[in-house]
């Protein structure tokens, strides 16, 4: 199975932020060629990100909304495919289980579940969403503020990515409304709920917020900030009562929160 790779050069004085702000961005390693990793003195550094499949319009347009605050959001990159399968392993110590809260813990699936009420094992694929991205995290904690204790309600999951949240809802005891627009996301998403042994819990579907006129009692959004704002009477119109908004910085805090007044 062929693997993708997504390579370009930044100033080598912004290196460790730009890998940084990426991987915080798409919840993914980077990895940074150097001089010492190239063993020659460079001006520039190479990073690289590894895929399982091509990435997809969404992803390289969260890698130039990461660079956007260094001013590299015009960095050209190139995508390439490999044969070569050793980087897999060696990336399992990127993913480590985190433990959220007293009851909800999140990691990858060579790890054995802890003993906590929650606990959702994630593979690590092309979908947003392996449980260690601050927003992820954020939105999880919220779900098990708001739902954790209460009897079963639906619950709407837009641009659901790979179902972490979707998941966490449905180990909570509630159905799970599911829905993005990325194929990536979408078949990891399926494969994770399988994972978990949650099918008969969430339904993922291709579509938006307007893929069903149902009004929700919670509906959770982790998704970029510009879309969130774009999407805001739609995503208005599926809730009822609790929701949760998140992917954004402190700098688009106003104007979300403006569109959604």
């Amino acid at each position: 199975m062929s693997w993708w790779r997504m390579r370009f050069s930044v100033p080598q004085t912004l290196a460790d932020t730009a890998a940084w702000l990426i991987a915080d961005a798409l919840d993914h390693p980077v990895e940074i060629l150097d001089e010492v990793t190239m063993s020659r003195a460079h001006s520039a550094a190479e990073l690289v990100v590894a895929f399982d499949g091509e990435p997809s319009e969404s992803i390289c347009a969260a890698v130039c909304a990461a660079l956007e605050p260094i001013n590299l959001q015009e960095t050209p990159f190139d995508t390439q495919s490999s044969e070569d399968e050793s980087w897999r392993e060696g990336w399992r110590r990127f993913f480590r289980g985190q433990l959220l809260s007293s009851r909800l813990w999140v990691g990858p699936p060579w790890e054995e579940k802890p003993d906590t009420p929650v606990a959702v094992h994630i593979e690590p694929g092309l979908a947003f969403g392996t449980g260690t991205h601050e927003t992820t995290q954020g939105c999880l904690i919220m779900l098990d503020q708001i739902i954790g204790q209460n009897k079963p309600t639906r619950v709407m999951d837009i641009g659901c990515g790979s179902a972490v949240l979707s998941i966490a809802a449905a180990q909570l005891g509630h159905h799970v409304l599911g829905v993005d627009i990325d194929p990536e996301s979408l078949e990891n998403a399926l494969h994770n709920t399988v994972l978990n042994q949650v099918q008969a819990h969430v339904q993922i579907e291709t579509g938006d917020a307007t893929f069903t006129a149902e009004i929700f009692p919670v509906v959770v959004a982790n998704i970029l900030a510009p879309i969130l704002i774009a999407e805001a009477p739609k995503i208005s119109a599926r809730c009822s009562e609790n929701l949760i908004l998140s992917g954004l910085l402190e700098k688009h805090r106003a104007s979300v929160l403006q569109a959604y007044e």
